[in-house]
């Protein structure tokens, strides 16, 4: 097992040094950062005790996997908010971790928690079963808030972004929780009741292999992971859920004003062309006109009948058809030109072509040639 706990360990603490000084940082970079040094923590202490040394401050080590599924939690939370900002309330979701360990830590000091069952006394057993049904009721509480945040996220989308991915909708989110959800298991099932002197294996092995693929799969998304929003506290935050006839009855926003904003949009979509740049989001577009993005997305919905998504990528078909027809175009192939229209991928660029056109991009040109 000490060779996975070296993996593991090596993988988040360079994960830890990407992130740390990663710039711009943004306050979901800060979050993984702390969670990837609590990863690493956990394989130190996790080598010193495969390396038969104890003492009772290593209890301590139950305090950080403990952790996991609220420093996710809190990620996703920062991650999917435009206009993030800590809260101390947040310091609470650690605190049941913390005062357990404290018991622990008063109550068990001869031995780790999870050393045969036969050395425990009566008390180590019951913080053991605790320690269980913590980790149960944990992912099942954070896991639930995670899924309904990412889920929510997910509705928005259209209204929010100009273009779609793996790393946009966060579904990598769901592969994490899978993995914390196998490994938790196996650490149960195999850790909690079928430790035994002369078990033919240590039960541990499934958990620090789990751990490990852990760590390397929350550093491998977490660095690839952009962020979703320039930070800009200027902007006003639509946190609104209803239907779209009703969300903007108190708006604020007048018939002329609107008119008005319509008018200067579409001046800047045509003049500026921002929808050349592939990952335009609505906030950027708010921020260059100076509009609040509640009004800006009121516009787009009520005045054009469109969400962001579709709004942008109609001026970038537009623009895709222009250029199949100009001749200093014609030696760029046709991803190359979606690319520079501000199209992302090659997938996304033929469903969107076809669905607006209703004929692929090659059965287009052909027709134009």
């Amino acid at each position: 097992m000490i060779p996975l706990l070296y993996i593991g360990l090596s993988q988040s603490a360079f994960a830890f040094f990407i992130i740390a000084t990663k710039r711009p940082r943004y306050l979901h970079d800060l979050i993984f950062a702390v969670w990837l040094f609590f990863i690493a923590s956990e394989m130190a202490l996790s080598l010193v005790l495969e390396s038969h040394w104890f003492i009772p401050l290593l209890n301590i080590s139950l305090f950080f996997p403990l952790t996991y599924l609220p420093f996710l939690y809190l990620y996703v939370k920062y991650l999917i908010d435009e206009t993030p900002e800590i809260h101390y309330k947040d310091l609470l979701h650690f605190l049941p971790a913390l005062i357990y360990v404290i018991f622990v830590s008063l109550f068990l000091i001869n031995e780790p928690i999870f050393s045969d069952p036969n050395k425990l006394d009566s008390i180590g057993i019951i913080l053991r079963k605790i320690y269980m049904v913590y980790f149960i009721l944990s992912l099942a509480f954070y896991g639930y808030r995670i899924l309904s945040d990412i889920h929510l996220h997910q509705l928005e989308i259209p209204d929010k972004f100009s273009f779609t991915s793996r790393l946009l909708t966060l579904n990598w989110v769901k592969f994490i929780l899978t993995i914390f959800f196998i490994s938790i298991t196996g650490l149960v099932i195999m850790g909690m009741f079928f430790i035994e002197k002369n078990f033919f294996f240590d039960p541990r092995f499934f958990n620090r292999l789990g751990l490990t693929i852990f760590a390397f799969s929350v550093s491998y998304f977490g660095i690839k992971q952009p962020t979703l929003f320039r930070f800009n506290r200027i902007m006003e935050v639509e946190k609104s859920n209803e239907p779209r006839q009703n969300k903007y009855e108190r708006s604020g926003l007048t018939e002329d004003q609107a008119r008005q904003y319509a008018e200067q949009l579409a001046k800047y979509m045509e003049t500026e062309k921002p929808f050349l740049d592939p990952e335009l989001n609505i906030q950027d577009l708010a921020t260059h006109l100076k509009i609040s993005r509640h009004h800006l997305t009121q516009i787009i919905n009520s005045i054009f009948d469109k969400n962001f998504f579709h709004y942008i990528n109609t001026y970038r078909i537009e623009e895709v058809k222009q250029r199949l027809t100009d001749p200093q175009y014609e030696y760029l192939t046709l991803l190359a030109i979606a690319m520079d229209c501000g199209f992302n991928s090659k997938s996304a660029f033929n469903a969107i072509f076809k669905k607006y056109t209703g004929q692929t991009p090659s059965e287009y040109r052909k027709v134009q040639n």
